[in-house]
């Protein structure tokens, strides 16, 4: 905020009804006002945003906390035992902790034991770490995942993230004229808004966003001083921008930053020639292909991947506008989070918040006449951006369509360009807040109709959106209105007070005030702080299940979200990451609802049948999965017997007994092993804070606890209840066994007509499944005939059709040391071999191969890009093997054969960068050479 010279900013009292004067503000505080008012301001502005940090993210700074969302992880299986469910602060930020944090985990351990981690082979089909954008650690907010322990890394992430779009917005808004203060609010306005703050724990997305303030300043700056190396910093935030993992955003922004150099260049055509505006272009553009050829080594193997990935379930994402309370929730940042934004939509893709009182601050910007040293253009440019911006995400029509077929709005939701509304609006507040506080050339009659129009509209709005929707509560769309309709006071307050800097500097820190607390309403629904301690925690189920796989694969069914298992080194079939065409072939194949409905294509799960068919049991153990986890009380296969071991029948009595509060209750059983115990509920049964809890214990004739389990619910309804045991491997014994049933509240159970309590036990069967543990966590079921994941085949057949190869390969007949191939290659000569795995780590997989005749060493990974294997050092080939798996033809003798992850495009995209790089170090170097050589240098 700039003020004229001479300008009356002295009064710091006013007078009282007896005529004395008091002060209104501390008078060191008021001259700091009057000398430098704009920097007071920003400090100001600043000390507003920092009590938000410390409030929301100041916990996960220090340790105290995590910035992570585990409280979601703890609302479901294995981690949720089934008892009473843990409140979960936002439901949908789920991706964060089932894709990216486990990647990041792998990432910072592989890194600090010496590796350079560029790929995983743990969850799916495996997944790029370091050598693709997928997860994104190669930014200045998304490297600290590498060097932090992940546990505390999201917290940095986010602190450097909020500086960098802090930072980017103040020096573009330094840049078009504005003053300091104008620029920190702009921050606190953008920081705090929909798309920033909806997409917080998503990394590829937030740090896409933390950038793009920082886009516009280095064109605006580029604009101004028109040098080749004042072109570098538009290749730097180009290459961050590519390099943060979030096309869609990226590309948003590089089309707006296009178009906004086209537009500064034209309104500053008359200050220079047509050559050399022309060569400012030239330039610019040069500087974007360096940009993205700097991000080059991570983005060619993204690219490349995509190729292997079926997109075209989104193929019609572009016309998915966003519910009329998506665009609402512009102006109130809590009210449809508590009600819901209806339309099939979500909290991360409709939050739009940017409040009410930056809105009305853009109206005065678009409303009001260019100020003195404001940057011509940059005003039209806004508020067209931001309309056009709008249609697409709310009201979409002709108007819109052409945008359809473009790269980066064809096949990605619509609702995203919700990054470009948030941006351009918060730039726009920025300049209205200089606009009011500005003292010189203020026009005052304007500001105060603009605010009288706004409270009216906005007042109406909100009476409208409490009458509409009934959900809505008064009281809390008070709450949430209410700042914005006190910064429009605050800002008539200022105009009125022209003369009165004690009044103006009382108005402004109010306004920080608010914005400050609308921003703390913002994140307070989005911004995850869960104890440290929780992050990612052990169970006992989690032991159990290393020693079942010993590094196989694990099949979870209703536990273990996405790629959660990989976050403790465990493999799985099924991941949340892109699915290549004949994994994803080979999952449906498995008739396990993979792809279910609701489902998203790049995040299967696998349902446990009970009963494997001989087609699923043939493709699982193909696939090397060794185990299934499911969650405690789910589907138990077996033969039913009652306690005295005859085929159970249903008990129809109307006797009960009472298991009884720290009380055990006992029957004798006859059988010699089991898998599970069954009992009924005869009334409901309501759980104390904790829940239901059931423990089953059983005991040898000898007196001694042989098995256990346990069972949480919230509640017992009426109805059979069963508990699955680890005990199916116990010795038999002459004299039985007895169950205790122990309880933590009284539960009244069904009896048999001796009175006992009615039980049904559940036996093995003769299914290939031992069930090794069991809690109130889940149950391991270890898969007695899965085959090793890395496995010498000794015979091979070809089966080109891919229908063909998929119906082959679920075939009972089909002899395990045989591997189906895809295309001709060698025949195996039926020999025996012996492999033993040297390495086996994410990037290289190594094996010593004793071979009594010509086969194939097949690893039941996919590994069909980036990928190569060498038989001792010499260079050999890849086949697809088994569908989707992976083999080489290994000759007769003694052999080392070595698979290497090396990325496909990765040499050629690091090239590519390193390129890039030196012409960067080149245009630096140069222009300090030219700079020094005519006697002056450019800052």
């Amino acid at each position: 905020m700039t003020h004229a010279p001479g300008e009356d900013v002295a009064d710091a009292s006013i007078a009282t009804d007896d005529g004395s004067v008091e002060p209104v503000m501390n008078k060191a505080l008021l001259r700091w006002w009057r000398r430098r008012p704009d920097v007071f301001g920003a400090l100001v502005a600043l000390t507003g945003l920092l009590a938000v940090l410390a409030v929301h993210l100041g916990p996960a700074l220090i340790g105290v906390k995590s910035f992570s969302a585990m409280d979601r992880l703890a609302s479901v299986a294995p981690w949720w035992d089934g008892g009473m469910r843990p409140s979960v602060l936002n439901p949908f930020l789920g991706d964060s902790i089932d894709s990216l944090l486990p990647s990041y985990i792998q990432m910072h351990e592989r890194l600090f034991s010496g590796e350079w981690p560029l790929w995983s082979s743990l969850g799916g089909p495996g997944t790029e770490l370091l050598a693709s954008t997928n997860s994104p650690a190669l930014t200045l907010s998304t490297i600290w995942f590498l060097v932090l322990p992940t546990v505390y890394a999201p917290g940095f992430v986010k602190l450097v993230e909020i500086a960098l779009a802090m930072g980017g917005m103040y020096l573009w808004m330094r840049r078009i004229g504005m003053g300091r203060a104008a620029g920190v609010v702009a921050g606190i306005f953008y920081c705090g808004s929909g798309f920033f703050v909806g997409w917080a724990t998503w990394s590829a997305q937030s740090s896409v966003a933390a950038m793009m303030p920082a886009l516009f300043w280095a064109i605006e700056r580029y604009v101004r001083r028109r040098t080749l190396r004042s072109s570098l910093p538009i290749a730097g935030v180009v290459g961050l921008l590519m390099l943060s993992g979030f096309p869609a955003a990226a590309g948003h922004a590089l089309y707006a930053g296009g178009i906004y150099f086209i537009v500064r260049i034209v309104a500053e055509r008359a200050r220079h020639s047509v050559s050399g505006s022309l060569r400012t272009f030239a330039i610019g553009v040069a500087a974007v292909a360096l940009g993205i050829a700097l991000a080059a080594v991570q983005l060619i193997p993204f690219a490349i991947g995509l190729s292997d990935v079926d997109l075209s379930v989104r193929s019609g994402q572009f016309f998915s506008q966003q519910p009329i309370r998506s665009f609402l929730s512009v102006f109130y940042p809590e009210t449809f989070f508590e009600v819901g934004f209806g339309g099939g939509t979500n909290p991360i893709e409709a939050y739009a918040f940017l409040g009410i009182g930056a809105v009305f601050f853009a109206l005065v910007a678009l409303l009001s006449p260019r100020m003195v040293g404001q940057a011509r253009g940059v005003v039209p440019f806004l508020a067209v951006g931001t309309a056009l911006a709008a249609a697409v995400v709310w009201q979409q029509g002709w108007w819109t369509l052409w945008l359809a077929d473009l790269p980066i709005f064809s096949g990605n939701n619509s609702g995203r360009l919700r990054d470009l509304v948030m941006l351009f609006g918060s730039a726009l507040a920025g300049i209205g807040v200089e606009r009011v506080f500005r003292q010189s050339a203020r026009p005052r009659t304007r500001i105060l109709v603009i605010a009288a129009a706004s409270t009216a509209l906005l007042g109406a709005l909100t009476i409208w959106v409490w009458q509409r929707i009934p959900e809505v509560t008064a009281e809390h769309l008070f709450w949430d209105a209410a700042p914005g309709f006190g910064i429009i006071v605050l800002a008539v307050v200022a105009v009125l007070a022209s003369s009165r800097a004690a009044l103006r500097a009382g108005a402004f820190a109010g306004v920080v005030v608010l914005a400050a607390l609308q921003m703390s309403s913002s994140v307070s629904n989005y911004w995850p702080l869960t104890d440290a301690e929780d992050f990612y925690p052990q169970l006992q189920l989690i032991s159990e299940l290393e020693s079942a796989t010993e590094g196989e694969r694990l099949a979870t069914s209703g536990s273990f979200m996405g790629s959660t298992a990989s976050a403790y080194g465990l493999r799985s079939a099924t991941a949340h990451t892109f699915q290549p065409t004949t994994w994803r072939e080979y999952l449906v194949a498995l008739d396990l609802g993979a792809f279910g409905e609701g489902q998203s294509p790049t995040n299967p799960s696998l349902t446990f049948p009970g009963v494997e068919t001989a087609e699923q049991r043939a493709l699982l153990d193909r696939l090397s999965v060794a185990a299934w986890t499911t969650p405690a009380g789910a589907e138990t296969p077996g033969k039913l017997v009652d306690a005295s071991g005859q085929p159970h029948s249903e008990v129809i009595s109307d006797n009960t007994i009472v298991s009884e509060a720290g009380q055990p209750l006992v029957r004798d059983v006859a059988s010699a092993s089991l898998r599970a115990v069954t009992f009924s509920v005869a009334e409901q049964a309501l759980g104390n804070e904790d829940g239901v809890s059931v423990q089953i214990s059983l005991r040898n004739a000898a007196g001694e606890v042989v098995a256990t389990s346990a069972l949480q619910r919230q509640l017992l309804n009426p109805g059979p209840v069963l508990v699955p045991i680890a005990a199916e491997e116990l010795a038999p014994s002459a004299d039985g066994f007895t169950v205790e049933i122990h309880t933590n509240v009284d539960v009244v159970l069904v009896a048999d007509t001796g009175g006992e309590p009615a039980l049904a036990i559940t036996e093995p069967a003769d299914d290939g499944l031992l069930l090794s543990f069991a809690d109130a966590s889940g149950t391991v079921w270890e898969r007695q005939n899965a085959l090793p994941r890395v496995r010498w085949a000794s015979s091979s057949e070809v089966v080109t059709d891919s229908s063909d190869r998929l119906a082959r390969l679920q075939e009972p007949g089909l002899a395990s040391d045989t591997v189906v191939l895809s295309e001709q290659g060698p025949t195996a000569e039926g020999q025996n071999a012996t492999v033993e795995v040297i390495t086996d780590s994410g990037d290289e997989v190594a094996v010593e191969v004793v071979a009594e005749g010509g086969g194939y060493l097949v690893v039941a990974d996919w590994m069909h890009r980036g990928w190569s294997v060498s038989i001792d050092g010499d260079e050999a080939d890849v086949v697809e093997a088994d569908h989707a798996m992976s083999a080489t033809f290994v000759p007769a003798g003694t052999h080392t054969v070595s698979f290497v992850y090396q990325g496909d495009g990765l040499v050629a995209g690091a090239a590519v960068s390193a390129t890039a790089i030196v012409a960067v170090g080149s245009i630096l170097v140069a222009s300090l050479y030219w700079k020094r050589r005519d006697g002056t240098f450019e800052r």
